[in-house]
């Protein structure tokens, strides 16, 4: 399962976790996020190659981004 997995033993430096989840936020298929979060609204401006505030980020919904 994927709970069994250590990333400690593949990561020689836990400090990247962020950015490993950042790309894989960026690459998914389907993004889900939250309407007055920093971090969607910037997933999102990366996915959409688009500068969007996060205040506005409710205008943003499409068939592969979501915003609740």
């Amino acid at each position: 399962s994927i709970n069994e997995i250590k990333l400690e033993n593949y990561l020689p430096n836990i400090k990247f976790k962020p950015f490993i989840e950042m790309l894989m936020s960026v690459n998914s298929q389907v993004f889900i996020g939250t309407k007055d979060s920093s971090f969607s609204a910037e997933i999102i401006n990366m996915r959409t190659k688009e500068n969007h505030h996060f205040r506005e980020l409710d205008k943003i919904n499409s068939n592969k981004n979501f915003v609740i």
